[in-house]
């Protein structure tokens, strides 16, 4: 006897493709959780898209400190969040930036608005964004690197000394950067190509091109020296690290409480490599005076400025 033919139930296929849809827009909406720290205060970006903030009152909520808040009037989605030392930074789905705490680390508008308020004059989606001291510096997605802030020593890398009130573009790259990085007085790109680039001030070498001094200072990006499979870079108080692809990490600049991890207090103004790891490094985070780096197996080390809420001593 002839099985009689089966087809599918349409039905049935309908509503599993339906709920298959669905399921994959709640992922593809979903938000990975981030932390961001400034100097006294905690930036979280939250599950369900939403920013808290806690620590030093950068809002005007209160007096002194915060307790654990919903950043309001930041909208959304929100993809992605950075913290200067006393600002608040959240980009946008569609790659446009708000912030909010101090002027001078983000061109206010001229609307009258009050913080959160969004940064006007980027030109493009942002990736990516870092600050520090008085000066931000933001990675759009073709690879152009956007400055504001002071530009004293030549931190913004326009070629100028000018205060950059609003956003300027970053001359002289040479090609696309895909990391960036704020520290004090100077400025740091990755490119495209696993080299690093760096300007503004170079009075302890954190330019990485061998020379060293503050007439050695520039206005426009160099090339750091002897550098090539960078994956990540980080930047302090006038040092620069590097995590390359085989799991290394190498450090240039400032060394005078080791925040180099070479073993010694001498400032480097080309990389060093970090001694002691003992592992390949799969993640690196730089404070202002130490550096913090995730190992292979899920154990974190860090060298530096040796204080208890900083090295985890003690």
């Amino acid at each position: 006897m002839n099985r009689p033919c089966t087809r599918p139930n349409v039905l049935m296929v309908a509503v599993s493709l339906f709920v298959c849809l669905i399921l994959y827009a709640a992922v593809a909406q979903a938000v990975l959780p981030q932390v961001a720290v400034g100097d006294s205060h905690t930036v979280v970006l939250m599950a369900d898209g939403t920013v808290k903030a806690w620590g030093i009152d950068i809002l005007g909520w209160s007096n002194s400190f915060s307790p654990p808040m919903k950043v309001s009037g930041v909208g959304g989605p929100v993809s992605a969040i950075a913290a200067g030392p006393t600002a608040g930074f959240a980009i946008m789905a569609d790659g446009t930036v708000v912030a909010w705490g101090d002027h001078r680390l983000w061109p206010p508008n001229d609307d009258g608005s009050t913080p959160p308020m969004k940064v006007s004059g980027l030109g493009g989606p942002v990736t990516a964004l870092d600050s520090k001291v008085h000066n931000t510096v933001a990675l759009l997605a073709d690879g152009t690197v956007k400055t504001w802030g002071e530009n004293d020593v030549g931190q913004l890398g326009d070629g100028t000394t000018n205060y950059g009130h609003t956003p300027v573009t970053v001359v002289g790259l040479g090609g696309p950067a895909v990391g960036i990085a704020q520290g004090s007085t100077h400025t740091v790109a990755l490119m495209a190509d696993g080299t690093v680039k760096a300007w503004g001030n170079n009075e302890y070498g954190q330019l990485g091109d061998g020379t060293t001094g503050t007439t050695n200072r520039s206005f426009t990006p160099v090339t750091v020296s002897g550098l090539s499979g960078v994956t990540a870079i980080g930047a302090g108080f006038d040092f620069t690290v590097a995590l390359l692809s085989d799991g290394t990490v190498k450090a240039w600049g400032n060394n005078a409480v080791g925040q180099l991890g070479d073993g010694t207090t001498t400032d480097r103004p080309t990389p060093v490599t970090v001694v002691g790891l003992d592992g390949p490094v799969m993640a690196i985070s730089v404070g202002n005076w130490h550096t913090v780096a995730l190992m292979a197996d899920g154990t974190v080390k860090t060298w530096g400025l040796i204080l208890p809420t900083k090295s985890g001593h003690g």
